[in-house]
């Protein structure tokens, strides 16, 4: 069976976009709905998952042996997609550390960007050289038990390096804690089912 792996995580940061998401893989592309990742399923070698979030990939990763693939993977290569026209609007492109050893995921949301007519700007620790998860995990160290203070200062400071340009994210985690530095981050699902 195939399933999409809606993510707890971007169905309560994006409520709207998500159902739209949801509604979407099960008409075009006939995905069963598996739901929280974090629940028990039953799911068998044949199966295959979509997921959104690394977090989920992370637990899917650990209690099953299905075939798991990107949503990025099917829908860059929807040759019937509704794209739409960011008219050569400039973003910046901030990759996610929890994906740099998934090469697939690269290519496959900057191919849906290109779709998009969106202008990427590249950060120097992008793709496999990516060191940034928000405040979970930052070039080697694990910032989530930080205090709320210290995460905003932090935010702020890696921020600087976007100066006014907004930035796009395919992680949950990325997108939210950017916002921590009242930066303009758009997950990419945000722009693709606006």
């Amino acid at each position: 069976m195939n399933y999409f792996q809606t993510s707890c995580n971007f169905s309560t940061a994006t409520p709207e976009i998500s159902e739209k998401v949801n509604q979407f893989v099960q008409k075009n592309y006939g995905l069963t709905l598996s739901g929280c990742c974090l629940k028990s399923h039953s799911f068998s070698s044949e199966d295959l998952i979509y997921y959104l979030c690394q977090n989920c990939r992370n637990q899917l990763e650990s209690i099953t042996d299905a075939q798991l693939l990107s949503f990025y993977l099917i829908l860059d290569e929807d040759k019937n997609f509704p794209w739409p026209d960011y008219e050569g609007h400039t973003f910046f492109l901030q990759d996610c550390f929890r994906d740099r050893n998934h090469l697939e995921i690269h290519k496959a949301v900057r191919s849906i960007l290109k779709k998009m007519n969106i202008n990427v700007l590249e950060i120097e620790k992008n793709k496999e050289k990516a060191d940034f998860c928000g405040t979970l995990y930052f070039a080697g160290e694990r910032c989530i038990d930080w205090d709320n203070e210290k995460k905003i200062t932090y935010m702020k400071s890696y921020c600087a390096q976007f100066g006014e340009i907004p930035i796009i994210t395919y992680c949950n985690r990325c997108r939210k804690d950017i916002r921590l530095a009242n930066q303009s981050a758009f997950h990419i699902l945000e722009l693709i089912f606006r």
